[in-house]
């Protein structure tokens, strides 16, 4: 039976803080296959949608494999997009990597969660003042202001954050002004409740790559707002996957793609939490590939003891199982 998100996306609206996964799929998943190939995934499925980093490429550029997998992809007639956790990319900028490989994938069909801003202010009714903190560069700036926000530079943050709307996590502070402005999303979140609190990516870490060679890992956005929440006892809102932002855009995307059935759909991830819930919950099949986090748990790079792994292990137990499993998008 094919999964409605309609259905079960209130359950995950409000959903704070790395919430526990203590939700079981509304209908039983059968157990994941893992003797099928990525041919036989590319002949049996109609849209794809991949995640980027640790999916399909590095920091560093694209993986050996993924250029000619996504090839085939197009050459059997299938249509492909992009749903990534970014605020540091725009979707032209995106557009343009793949162009350079060859591969043209429309605009339309190209989500990252810093898009999901305009969304997430078209539901709150934002009224009154427009100014928000914004903790990013400058694609995440832009992004602030795409969705019609006013993001304050650094000083006029500390001076003004009491006429702050919302506080916008999109990336950790690596500059004084974007540390100067971490001080001043903490004393907006102190001293008014009605300001909100966004965090586009719950990435707690990110694969880190010499040379397109695993070697470790980098903090991730979320340090960024557990910070604040510690601090000030406030919670954020996630905005990118797994939340339903994502999965409604792409849900609309396959509407327009005159796609009926949820299951010709094929959502490639490398992380159980953000990409395989969301998935798994708009009823789409998940292929969960090893070459990310989730990987690096099953191989115990990530020892069994940390938070991240403990996720890992909480949403399997859940009964969160991947459709498909494999190594890698490797044909």
């Amino acid at each position: 039976m094919s999964m409605n998100i309609f259905e079960v996306a209130p359950s995950f609206f409000g959903k704070t803080f790395w919430p526990p996964i203590n939700e079981r799929p509304l209908h039983r998943l059968p157990p994941t296959q893992k003797n099928v190939s990525m041919r036989d995934l590319i002949a049996s499925h109609k849209v794809f949608f991949f995640d980027a980093y640790g999916v399909t490429r590095t920091r560093t550029g694209l993986y050996p494999f993924a250029e000619a997998t996504l090839k085939e992809v197009l050459a059997q007639g299938k249509r492909f997009g992009v749903a990534s956790n970014t605020a540091q990319d725009k979707p032209e900028d995106i557009q343009r990597k793949w162009a350079t490989q060859g591969i043209n994938i429309p605009l339309e069909l190209i989500f990252t969660s810093g898009m999901m801003l305009a969304q997430y202010v078209k539901n709150n009714l934002f009224v009154g003042s427009r100014n928000v903190i914004c903790i990013g560069d400058k694609t995440s700036q832009w992004y602030a202001r795409q969705a019609g926000l006013n993001p304050l530079p650094a000083t006029i943050a500390m001076r003004d954050y009491r006429d702050v709307r919302a506080v916008i996590v999109c990336e950790s502070p690596n500059s004084k002004a974007q540390r100067t402005l971490m001080e001043a999303a903490a004393n907006a979140l102190f001293v008014n409740k009605r300001t909100d609190f966004v965090l586009t990516t719950p990435d707690r870490i990110v694969p880190y790559f010499h040379d397109r060679t695993p070697s470790g890992f980098s903090i991730g956005v979320e340090s960024t707002a557990k910070t604040l929440a510690d601090l000030t006892g406030r919670q954020p809102e996630i905005i990118g996957k797994p939340s339903p932002w994502m999965f409604f855009s792409l849900e609309r995307a396959l509407y327009d793609m005159k796609i009926k059935l949820r299951e010709e759909t094929l959502f490639v991830g490398d992380n159980l939490f953000e990409d395989g819930i969301g998935a798994l919950t708009a009823g789409f099949h998940f292929l969960l590939v090893n070459t990310g986090i989730s990987g690096a748990v099953k191989r115990g790079e990530i020892c069994a003891e940390s938070p991240i792994a403990q996720l890992d292990q909480s949403i399997i137990d859940a009964g969160w199982n991947p459709t498909y499993e494999l190594d890698s998008i490797a044909l």
